[in-house]
């Protein structure tokens, strides 16, 4: 079975079949599964890594992912990790016991330094579409602009009000924001009009779950935003994560965003 891989908050990399090829892995995708399997005692598996590299955490809330992680492998009796920061990933020696955890500049050096090459961003799974609720489509810097002047031109997103915008192509070239006017691109760094996007119907988020899959397993579901006093109904995520587990090239494990929207967002029959 192949190893798969954490990129961003939704995007998943595939590492083939193979003794050539490491592990790695995003810096969210253990840090809160981590209490749950330990919780579970649920180490029936346990890896065969002889290097555990994790990247020098950023700030309070990488400090308590790193935490958690370490806490987890430990408990799962893997070697004492090695810390590693972006500038040193050249000189790092990885092999197919190397286990490499990071962010997403340290994940992509890792995998171009092995040959893996990178799928395409899919951000929002087709076989989710029916649970997302707003509306999706791809559109560019001048595209936008010419929507939010009056004169049209959006891709599908025309009479539209405030758009959810992140990079299509190149991943985490920008964290997703809202645009309600044109200046709003301009103040996010987007003069390029060119530049194209992956757009959605801003909607408002009463509360955010992080939901960790693998193997068709949740292995947790955690708050990272919002109220965490308002739960996501269970039912929905279970269809989710049913239907991506069986969507083609799904990968063994990811994660998926759900959350509870303001009612006068919510979808009406």
């Amino acid at each position: 079975m192949p190893v798969y891989v954490k990129l961003t908050d939704h995007v998943q990399a595939a590492v083939p079949d193979g003794d050539i090829m490491p592990v790695f892995i995003h810096r969210d995708i253990l840090a809160s599964a981590t209490a749950s399997a330990l919780d579970r005692q649920d180490h029936r598996r346990a890896p065969a890594w002889s290097t555990i590299l994790l990247e020098v955490p950023e700030g309070e809330d990488g400090a308590e992912e790193d935490a958690l992680l370490r806490e987890g492998l430990r408990a799962a009796g893997c070697p004492r990790p090695q810390p590693f920061t972006l500038k040193q990933m050249t000189h790092l020696q990885l092999t197919s016991a190397t286990f490499v955890h990071g962010g997403v500049a340290a994940i992509s050096r890792a995998l171009a330094r092995m040959g893996v090459p990178l799928p395409p961003p899919d951000d929002y799974p087709h076989c989710l579409r029916c649970q997302l609720h707003r509306r999706i489509w791809t559109s560019s810097v001048g595209e936008l602009l010419r929507h939010f002047d009056g004169s049209g031109g959006t891709s599908s997103g025309g009479g539209l009000g405030a758009v959810f915008v992140k990079p299509l192509d190149r991943r985490k070239r920008f964290t997703g924001f809202v645009v309600a006017q044109p200046d709003d691109l301009a103040s996010h760094g987007l003069t390029r009009r060119a530049e194209r996007l992956l757009c959605a119907s801003a909607v408002r988020w009463l509360t955010e779950w992080r939901v960790y899959v693998a193997e068709g397993e949740v292995l947790a579901c955690c708050n990272y935003a919002g109220d965490p006093a308002l739960q996501v109904e269970a039912t929905v995520v279970q269809e989710g994560v049913a239907a991506r587990s069986a969507a083609p090239g799904c990968p063994a494990g990811y994660a998926l965003d759900y959350g509870v929207l303001d009612p006068g967002d919510a979808p009406r029959a």
